[in-house]
């Protein structure tokens, strides 16, 4: 995903959220360097730094999650900023766990959040499988092409959007399709506070 988030002043010391969170499994570093996962390379530290390996584990965690905390989720970083502040609350970051492509019968295909654009429209090819040229076009990873409906080249995700599955922020699986969704130009009804994990497409 992409973005600009919210940012106050770093604190120095452990966040107060971080007992509520210890029990959880994944990657959880506080006040961890967020310059190596934008495109900038610049910017200052999340507060505390999430990497789940899995929806189990990135339900719990938001179940866990105090109502208070904010949470910013970032993809590749290509369309983020990162201010020298830092960002407060816990951030989470999507990484290769979640960038499987599947292949499936009907020139459909399932992706992660995770997986980068070019990648799908890479497997797409291989598979043979039209309506996915448009994403090399396109930096960034699925679950936020989905969400702001990214397109170039006379194409967009709206052309080939059938699903798409996330978490909420108190932990909740939910569905999306198209009239959830409700794409507009570069737009979605997708709720900001909705992870999405994993999307099905149609060729």
């Amino acid at each position: 995903m992409s973005g600009r988030c919210g940012m106050n002043a770093l604190m120095t010391h452990r966040p107060d959220f971080f007992d509520a969170l210890s029990h959880i499994a994944g990657n959880l570093a506080a006040h961890a360097p967020l310059a190596p996962l934008s495109w900038f390379r610049a910017g200052g530290p999340a507060e505390l730094l999430y990497r789940p390996e899995s929806r189990t584990e990135l339900s719990a965690c938001l179940a866990a999650l105090p109502a208070g905390v904010p949470v910013c989720v970032i993809g590749a970083g290509s369309n983020l900023l990162v201010r020298e502040g830092g960002v407060p609350g816990l951030v989470v970051h999507l990484g290769a766990e979640f960038a499987a492509i599947e292949v499936l019968p009907g020139n459909r295909i399932r992706v992660g959040a995770g997986a980068m654009d070019v990648k799908l429209a890479v497997a797409a090819r291989d598979a043979a499988i039209a309506g996915f040229e448009f994403l090399r076009g396109i930096p960034g990873m699925l679950g936020g092409a989905v969400k702001m409906n990214a397109g170039a080249y006379g194409g967009e995700i709206s052309d080939i959007f059938v699903s798409a599955s996330g978490i909420d922020r108190q932990g909740n699986s939910i569905q999306f399709g198209p009239a959830e969704a409700d794409f507009s130009y570069r737009h979605s009804a997708i709720p900001d506070d909705v992870i999405l994990t994993d999307i099905v497409l149609q060729g």
